[in-house]
Parts: C-alpha cells; sequence; structure tokens
C-alpha cells in the first residue's frame, strides 16, 4: 500500500505524542494543502478563467464537484502534481518547526519512520517505472 500524506501525518503525530485532535489536525492540513495548490492552479491561468473559478470554488464542494470543476479549467494530473507539491512543502515546514521541541527518542522514531517512508515510497516508484516499461 502506497503511503499517504494524512497517514503519514498520523505516524508523526503519535510519535511526536501530539495532545489534541490528531484527526482534526490532518484535515486541516489537508485541507490546507488542497487550497495552496488551487491557488498555484489559479495563479496560472488568465485572469479572465481566474474569475471563473473563483466563482466555482466559493461555496462549500465535495472532492468529485471540486476535481469536475478542476478539470475544466485544468488536468487533474496537474492538481495532483500541485496538490503533492504543496503537500510536501507543508510537511517539511511542520517538520522543522517541530523538530527542535522533540527529545532524541523522538527524533530517531521520527527518522526512523520517514527512513521507512522513503524506502516504500522508491519501491513503488520502481515497480511503476518497471511497469511502464512493459
Amino acid at each position: 500500500m502506497k503511503p499517504d500524506f494524512k497517514n503519514i501525518l498520523l505516524e508523526v503525530l503519535n510519535i511526536i505524542d501530539y495532545k489534541d485532535d490528531k484527526e482534526k489536525f490532518t484535515n486541516e492540513m489537508l485541507q490546507l494543502a488542497h487550497d495552496e495548490a488551487i491557488v498555484a492552479l489559479l495563479e496560472k491561468l488568465p485572469l479572465c478563467k481566474k474569475e471563473e473559478l473563483k466563482k466555482s470554488f466559493s461555496r462549500a464542494l465535495t472532492p468529485e464537484e471540486a476535481k469536475d470543476i478542476i478539470e475544466h479549467y485544468t488536468t487533474f494530473e496537474e492538481y495532483k502534481k500541485s496538490l503533492q507539491k504543496t503537500s510536501d512543502k507543508l510537511f517539511q515546514d511542520y517538520i522543522l518547526t517541530i523538530l527542535p521541541t522533540l527529545s532524541k527518542d523522538q527524533k530517531q522514531k521520527l527518522e526512523d519512520s520517514l527512513v521507512s517512508v522513503k524506502e516504500k515510497l522508491e519501491k513503488i516508484k520502481k515497480v511503476e517505472s518497471d511497469l511502464s516499461d512493459v
């Protein structure tokens, strides 16, 4: 199974012994990543298209509605790339923010966890690459 942003973040919150609502925190982080991905895509559009898209996103949307709107202005692949980029940045910023507050044990557990995730992602990329060569 491919590690996803929410599960990775939940694991980090467990490692650092996060006391507040972990689900709420991860959902807010996911929403922020989504919002920033949309803004990044908006910046690439001509002004008239930006206004149209802003109006479409001015109300609460289901993920499916958001996907349909996005695909009208750009490809879903471009959105996924933008979301990946913003998620990575938010995650890195969060890790850098909490790092000075962690104990040695927490830092080691965090490093071990991140190395494990990186190795899983590298294996998945290799398999995907091998499959695309077929």
